[in-house]
């Protein structure tokens, strides 16, 4: 007898699960007893959702929390919520800020998290600070950032980078969907610590294949390609979005699907720090030169000099006449021109910003953006589905309308003739009777008014003779006229004032 064939075992899937959706309402316990009633879902992260949130306790319509939400076997969020434990206590915040005398700081509380079960699934949480929009999407809605504002935001993450860099950690992550905007408007937090991860204390060097081209592609600093987490690293990654921040592009960009090319592109453009910025901007930024050059001295295990970074910041800061504190600006839309490492801006940010000059036109323009903002959303599917086809008949239209007026055009030709002739024929009676009229005035002067050419006796007597047989149609005899006399020239007499 032969023997039964093995079926192959399916290989494990290296993905992450997305959550069963929780209902509005339903009632989360912390591992500190603390009970959050959850509100709707305000979003999806890469492997979870984020709800809004309240204490269960409250009577309030406002749910100022988010729980982030994430099926038990995954990773990210069991290193985020462990993260939180041990480096996001409140004191530990409040003992930094002292420190630094800082008014506002963009390190996230840890206020819970645990598990919690609804039929068959299991569910792993952790309760956060509710922020605002992130910087990606404001960048969408309200323009590009002025460059003061740039590095306003680069000057407060490093107060973020230095903090966790101090308890052993960083970040891997930076981008502007991990940086939200607070409920103060000059004050940003750097958030999702889900490849947080302790920074190799090795004296060599050491590529780790596992952990290789971890993060965000197009952010990944060079160590990071080799597995390899460093302090540098986390600078370097920050450097890479101020640059897109600052409405550039890098030379990877259109490379993304291929890690090790993106890599070696990185290699080869940080050899020369000058050249790479003036290719991703357009122009040269010293501040950005001396940055970057400051973080290709580092050593691998070198810690950071916060401070001399800080300063950079604050030096094109205060040349711009703002301080660190200032509120954000956005400046509106961005002219772009096409280049080797795609869109990017034209020299000089302030030119290249299109803001709108009067108070009116700039209201209109904002509310009407509003509006087509809030009617994209609303609409379904088949609505726009509808509206495609519409425009694509207008479009139809249009079209046949312009070919129309060329044949119009072709056949109406002779007609355009025959008035150019009228119009000739009527120029040449009006050059005679221009030529009569100068006659007649040149021997009425000759003769003071009394002596007039038999023409104009001839139209005279004519005209009279006309006047005094004319009928009307009942048979009755027409109302006197006067006798056209032009013999007398009576001059105008102006009309006394009552």
């Amino acid at each position: 007898m032969s023997k039964p064939v093995k079926k192959p075992r399916k290989k494990a899937t290296t993905g992450y699960k997305m959550p069963e959706p929780l209902p509005a309402g339903e009632v989360l316990v912390d591992v500190g007893k603390n009970q959050w009633r959850l509100g709707p879902s305000i979003g999806k992260g890469g492997f979870g959702e984020i709800y809004a949130a309240q204490e269960a306790s409250s009577k309030s319509p406002k749910y100022p929390y988010v729980v982030k939400v994430e099926p038990h076997g995954n990773g990210p969020l069991f290193v985020e919520m462990h993260f939180y434990m041990k480096n996001a206590k409140q004191a530990d915040i409040e003992a930094f800020m002292k420190k630094h005398k800082l008014k506002t700081f963009g390190m996230p509380a840890y206020l819970g998290s645990g598990s919690h079960e609804m039929g068959a699934s299991k569910y792993r949480f952790i309760v956060m600070e509710k922020f605002g929009a992130d910087i990606d999407q404001l960048r969408r809605d309200k323009g590009a950032l002025s460059s003061t504002s740039v590095f306003q935001m680069g000057w407060q993450i490093t107060y973020v980078l230095e903090y966790i860099h101090d308890f052993g950690y960083i970040h891997g992550d930076i981008k502007g969907g991990n940086v939200l905007l607070g409920v103060n408007k000059s004050q940003v937090y750097l958030v999702d610590f889900g490849l947080a991860t302790k920074f190799s204390t090795e004296r060599e060097f050491k590529p780790n294949p596992k952990k290789a081209h971890d993060g965000t592609i197009e952010y990944t600093s060079r160590d990071a390609h080799h597995g390899v987490p460093t302090r540098r690293g986390d600078f370097e990654i920050l450097g890479f979005n101020l640059i897109h921040w600052l409405g550039g592009t890098l030379p990877w960009d259109s490379h993304l699907s291929d890690p090790k090319t993106v890599q070696q592109l990185k290699e080869d453009n940080l050899k020369d720090v000058p050249k790479f910025i003036k290719t991703c901007l357009g122009k040269k930024s010293e501040t950005l030169i001396k940055y970057f050059q400051y973080v290709n001295s580092l050593k691998f295990d070198e810690v950071p000099d916060y401070k001399k970074i800080r300063s950079l910041f604050e030096d094109e800061i205060r040349k711009n006449g703002k301080t660190v504190d200032s509120p954000f600006d956005f400046l509106g839309t961005v002219k772009k021109r096409r280049s080797l490492c795609g869109d990017r801006l034209d020299d000089g940010d302030d030119e290249n910003v299109t803001p709108v000059k009067k108070l009116a036109k700039k209201k209109e323009k904002k509310q009407k953006e509003v509006i087509e903002n809030k009617t994209e959303e609303v609409m379904t599917p088949a609505m726009k589905e509808i509206l495609a086809k519409k425009e694509k008949n207008a479009l139809k239209k249009k079209k046949t309308k312009t070919s129309d007026d060329k044949n119009g055009e072709v056949d109406n030709a002779g007609m355009m003739e025959i008035r150019k002739k009228k119009d000739k024929a009527s120029e040449e009676t009006n050059g005679h009777l221009g030529a009569r009229k100068k006659k007649t005035k040149a021997s009425s002067d000759d003769s003071d008014g009394e002596v007039y050419n038999a023409e104009m006796l001839e139209i005279k007597q004519k005209i009279n003779k006309g006047r005094s047989e004319e009928v009307r149609e009942n048979g009755r005899p027409r109302r006197h006229l006067p006798a056209c006399n032009y013999d007398e020239r009576t001059p105008r007499q102006p009309r006394k004032k009552t």
